[in-house]
C-alpha cells in the first residue's frame, strides 16, 4: 500500500542543527521510525525507542501514525499517543518522537524545494534539541500569511545619541512588532515563525518598509534598520534595499549586520560596494557577543561598531581588567576611524563610563525605550 496520488506525497519535515529544513517522503507502508538503522527512518538519538512509531496508510490514503510502545512516547500535536490507538494524520500536525520534532506536511513534489527532499529508506538524521521551537501551528501559519499580505506590522523606535559633548539625538534604530491579534507581538517569536514557515525575509523586509514610511513622517535624522542573515545574499540586497533607497530617497540611512554574518570577507566587500552606491553606511551589531571579528573589521570596516549590550550592562561595576579590555576596543575602532556605540544603557553610571572610555553613541533605557511615537515620548 502506498501513496495513492501520483503529483503529491507525504513528507516528515525536520530541522538540523544547522537550522536547514529536511523532507523525508513516507515512501512505504508500513514506514518505520526508530533508533536502529533497519527503519525506513534512523533516528540517532537515545531518548528514540529501537522501532518507536509507525506510519500506515490505509485504502483510502489516509496516513496514521502508531507509536510503537516507546519508552518516551510519541506525541501528535503534544498529545501522547496510546500504543493501542492508531491516530490520523493531517497537513501541518506537529509530531514529537520522545524530543525530536517533525511537522507532517502533504504537498505536491514540486513543492519540496532546497534543501533536498532526503531518500526516504534508510534515512538518518541527528538529533537537535532546537527542534521543538522551529515548528508552528496550522493557525499560526494562516495568521502570518494575514500577517505579511495585510502589513500588519508596527514599527518602533529607539534614540541613538551622540555622547559627547552632551547626549543629543542622532538616529533612531527601527525595530519591528507584530499586529495580528492571534499571533505574538515579540519579534524573536515572530522570528522564529516566520523562519519555520520559510517567510523570514519576508517579514523581515516587511518591518522596513513600513518603518521607513514612518521614519519619514516623523523626519528621523538618520534610520538604523536590521537585517536578518538569510538576506545577506548580495542580489537580494541590491533588490531590496534599492527598493528602499526609492522610497526614502534623502533619508541617512544605516544598515546594521549581526557580527556573525561578516566572517565573509568577501561578501562584505560586495555589501560594502552596494551601500556606498545607495549612499547608504554600514554598523556590525552585537560586536563582542561571540567572536571579536577583528579580521573583518580591518579589512572591511563599516561607519559605526555597535557594542554588545553584554559589554556594556553593570561596566561599571565589572572588574578594572574587563574595564581596560573595553576601552583598548574602543580605541581599536576609534584608530580605524570607525564610530562606536555602546548599546544597552541604563544607568548614569554606565553611560559616565561610557562617555569616559571614549563611546562616540549611545543606545538605551536611559535615552529612550523603543516606541512607535518617539516625538511624543521626547516630548
Amino acid at each position: 500500500m502506498g501513496d495513492t496520488h501520483n503529483n503529491e506525497g507525504w513528507y516528515l519535515e525536520g530541522v538540523n542543527e544547522a537550522g536547514e529544513h529536511w523532507f523525508v517522503r513516507i515512501s512505504a507502508s508500513p514506514f518505520t521510525i526508530g533508533r536502529v538503522d533497519t527503519n525506513n527512518l534512523f533516528l540517532r538519538n537515545d531518548g528514540v525507542s529501537r522501532v518507536h512509531a509507525v506510519l500506515e496508510f490505509d485504502p483510502d490514503g489516509r496516513l496514521w501514525l502508531r507509536d510503537g510502545s516507546s519508552t518516551n512516547g510519541t506525541f501528535v500535536n503534544y498529545q501522547r499517543l496510546d500504543p493501542a490507538q492508531p491516530v490520523p494524520l493531517g497537513d501541518g500536525d506537529i509530531i514529537h518522537f520522545a524530543k525530536m520534532a517533525f511537522r507532517c506536511v502533504r504537498r505536491e513534489v514540486t513543492q519540496i524545494t532546497a534543501p533536498a527532499v532526503a531518500p526516504s529508506p534508510g534515512t538518518t538524521l541527528q538529533p537537535s534539541l532546537q527542534l521543538p521551537e522551529t515548528f508552528v501551528a496550522q493557525s499560526q501559519e494562516s495568521s502570518l500569511r494575514e500577517m505579511l499580505a495585510g502589513c500588519m506590522v508596527q514599527p518602533f523606535f529607539q534614540p541613538i545619541v551622540r555622547l559627547n559633548p552632551a547626549p543629543a539625538l542622532v538616529a533612531y534604530e527601527l525595530l519591528g512588532r507584530g499586529a495580528h491579534p492571534a499571533l505574538p507581538q515579540s519579534p524573536p517569536q515572530l522570528l522564529r515563525i516566520a523562519h519555520a514557515l520559510g517567510r523570514i525575509v519576508d517579514l523581515s523586509e516587511l518591518w522596513r518598509t513600513v518603518g521607513v514610511k514612518r521614519a519619514l513622517e516623523l523626519h528621523a535624522p538618520c534610520l538604523f534598520v536590521n537585517t536578518v542573515p538569510a538576506e545577506m545574499a548580495p542580489d537580494f540586497l541590491h533588490r531590496s534595499l534599492g527598493a528602499l533607497r526609492t522610497q526614502a530617497p534623502h533619508l541617512p540611512v544605516v544598515l546594521e549586520v549581526h557580527e556573525h554574518a561578516v566572517a565573509d570577507v568577501s561578501l562584505m566587500s560586495e555589501v560594502r560596494h552596494l551601500l556606498t552606491e545607495l549612499d547608504m553606511q554600514l554598523a556590525y551589531d552585537d560586536f563582542g557577543a561571540g567572536q571579536a571579528r577583528l579580521v573583518e573589521l580591518m579589512e572591511v570596516p563599516p561607519e559605526v561598531l555597535k557594542y554588545d549590550i553584554g559589554l556594556i550592562r553593570g561596566i561599571d561595576r565589572k572588574p578594572p581588567h574587563v574595564q581596560e579590555l573595553v576601552r583598548d576596543l574602543v580605541r581599536m575602532a576609534r584608530s580605524l576611524g570607525v564610530l562606536t556605540l555602546a548599546e544597552g544603557i541604563e544607568t548614569d553610571e554606565e553611560a559616565a563610563f561610557c562617555v569616559a572610555a571614549g563611546f562616540d553613541l549611545g543606545q538605551g533605557y536611559r535615552y529612550g525605550r523603543p516606541t512607535p511615537d518617539p516625538l511624543a515620548a521626547a516630548a
